[in-house]
């Protein structure tokens, strides 16, 4: 006889033919996502998505989804994470959805589980062009269609993992999710970036997006006291405390006044600064200071910490953590990585020029990273010659002099959709998703 609390529990779902079952796996034989992930893999061609043994506890970070297979764009096993996303998925009572085959035509995925009831899996067939280009448009705008369809039949808020065209016509598209607040989608995204999981989804599985949540509770890790109890014992701290210890660089930094990765990490750069598409490696060390000095510290870093950090506009990833590491300003979400390599790395140095770029790419569903240093090296090419503007479908080049650069002049100059959007929408996006017509990008 089984003991349920010794097993993980995978969904297995057949995209091709609708059929599922749930398959159970010894703990001990495999121990989570990534080992069960690569079994499955390299046996399925399988997207594993799910979460570890101690999802849904007290434990911050316990509730990151885990996605792991063998990735387009590195054709290798590849795992990538989306922070708080494991908490609602948690209550479906599975521990894993493994996917295999692929939908006969694009589709959303229902799953529900309410109480003690089996697991609801529901395939629906969808236009995706369609819904990309409502609402708030892209992956976003298959969040909110996929809880205008199903939202009424969850108990509790669900959630969407979404994919945007990027994802149907690159290697590199995300899948993006959203914490969802008494039935409305919210501003603070999270993303599983690496790896090209958003076009393994679309292209391999036919899937658009995925909307989960139940009622199921595992009161196996529900009990803080006896993880108080292991952290006293070891740090001589109770939880909360060394929890708050350790998150202090994505909370607030005194050292640096300022927070997050995008705060203690442009405050503490120096002369380590990159930009223009890794041109200041060849700098002088007192060049690079000045750029800092100029553009990031009296500029750049200095937008961030009137608009973000003195506002205290700070959110957590859908999970309760002490780090509220999301840095927001309005709709959008301030990352280090995203607005570095869709910022300097771009020769962009304004946070309302970063916006727009960052945004268009989130809501095509780019791995933000890996479209921020394609973008940039385009541009050095176009600024050395090596492409010309007709190559690209574009009208300027971007303005990379440094001796006379506007820092937001020139910093709108390269983000503004007649160039960005153009570089990469006539090569790879949708057109019905270029957002022709509304002001910015």
């Amino acid at each position: 006889m089984h003991d349920n609390k010794h097993e993980l529990k995978v969904l297995m779902l057949d995209g091709a033919t609708g059929f599922y079952r749930v398959q159970r796996y010894r703990v001990g034989d495999f121990f989570g996502p990534v080992d069960l992930g690569i079994h499955l893999a390299f046996k399925h061609n399988a997207l594993t998505i799910g979460a570890g043994l101690l999802a849904g506890s007290v434990f911050p970070g316990s509730n990151r989804l885990i996605f792991a297979g063998i990735s387009p764009c590195w054709h290798g096993f590849y795992v990538s994470s989306m922070g708080g996303a494991a908490l609602i998925f948690d209550n479906l009572g599975i521990n894993m959805l493994s996917l295999i085959g692929k939908a006969p035509h694009p589709s959303l995925l229902y799953l529900n589980r309410n109480h003690g009831e089996e697991i609801e899996v529901e395939l629906v067939p969808v236009v995706p062009e369609r819904i990309w280009d409502q609402g708030r448009k892209g992956v976003y705008a298959v969040m909110e269609h996929a809880i205008h369809l199903f939202g009424p039949r969850y108990e509790k808020d669900p959630r969407v993992l979404a994919v945007g065209p990027a994802a149907r016509d690159s290697d590199f598209g995300a899948i993006g999710s959203a914490p969802v607040k008494k039935g409305e989608l919210t501003h603070v995204d999270t993303w599983a970036g690496r790896g090209g999981f958003g076009s393994k989804l679309f292209q391999e599985h036919g899937l658009v997006g995925i909307i989960y949540g139940g009622t199921h509770i595992d009161e196996d890790f529900r009990d803080r006291s006896v993880a108080d109890q292991w952290f006293q014992d070891k740090f001589n701290q109770r939880m909360a405390a060394k929890d708050m210890e350790v998150t202090t660089k994505y909370r607030y930094d005194p050292k640096f006044n300022t927070g997050g990765t995008f705060g203690v990490n442009y405050a503490a750069m120096d002369g380590d600064i990159l930009a223009f598409n890794y041109r200041t490696i060849y700098w002088s060390q007192e060049a690079r200071r000045d750029l800092h000095e100029r553009f990031i510290l009296n500029h750049y870093l200095k937008q961030f910490n009137q608009e973000t950090i003195q506002t205290k506009q700070q959110r957590n990833c859908g999970e309760p953590c002490a780090a509220v590491c999301k840095k927001m300003h309005g709709r959008f979400k301030k990352d280090y990585e995203p607005y570095q390599t869709m910022g300097p790395l771009c020769g962009i140095f304004d946070q309302r020029a970063a916006e727009q770029l960052n945004h268009h790419a989130d809501r095509l569903g780019f791995d933000a990273i890996s479209v921020g240093g394609t973008l940039a090296w385009l541009m050095d090419c176009l600024d050395d010659g090596l492409i010309t503007p007709q190559e690209l479908g574009v009208d300027r080049v971007p303005k990379w002099e440094v001796a006379n650069f506007d820092v937001v002049g020139d910093s709108m100059h390269t983000t503004r959709r007649e160039y960005t959007v153009a570089v990469w929408g006539q090569k790879i996006c949708a057109p019905s998703c270029t957002g022709k017509g509304e002001a910015g990008a």
